[in-house]
């Protein structure tokens, strides 16, 4: 059975971040452990003054390659929006598809993944709720709001765009320009 929705780019372009995340931190905390060795071995030895430079210019090199905070959350926030996205078209079609079965112009197959589609995106919004409040404390209540602005405010750049709306300016004091031809 052909699924609902293609696979979902965002939450492949998450996960991939914060795996490559866990592995850059597993990595730091062996090069931590190894260096506190190399401390401890060469204290022992009394030659603590020259590990301290070298460990010192490691760690700037290691800290470069960090996945910071706000790639996750922004990865976070676009897998969200995809999650909001589906969810809005899935509500759209809640009314058709068993109308189309009704009308016999459907079979159980479209029924089956429609309903498929729908518990798997219900999965998904329960799975991103957990995931915001780690990145940030509280942000598990409002990432479907910031979601579902970002996804209307795309769908109305996707308009002005595709329609070639021309935008009036608006000048310092939030007052339209003067039509002097008139």
């Amino acid at each position: 059975m052909e699924p609902w929705f293609p696979p979902n780019a965002s939450k492949a372009h998450y996960e991939a971040l914060v795996m490559a995340r866990a592995m850059q931190e597993e990595e730091c905390e062996r090069r931590e452990e190894a260096e506190a060795k190399a401390k401890a071995k060469a204290k022992s030895k009394g030659k603590d003054k020259d590990n301290e430079l070298t460990s010192d210019d490691s760690d700037t090199s290691s800290q470069s390659d960090v996945i910071e905070d706000y790639h996750a959350r922004a990865a976070l926030l676009l897998r969200a929006e995809e999650c909001v996205r589906r969810l809005h078209e899935l509500q759209a079609n809640e009314k058709v598809v068993p109308q189309l079965l009704l009308k016999g112009l459907a079979n159980d197959r479209l029924l089956r993944a429609f309903q498929e589609a729908i518990s798997d995106t219900m999965e998904e919004a329960k799975d991103i709720m957990p995931a915001a409040e780690l990145l940030q404390e509280g942000w598990s209540k409002t990432i479907f709001t910031h979601a579902t602005h970002m996804l209307y405010f795309n769908e109305l750049k996707r308009d002005i765009h595709r329609d070639n709306i021309a935008v009036i300016p608006i000048n310092e004091y939030g007052v339209l320009p003067d039509d002097d031809d008139e």
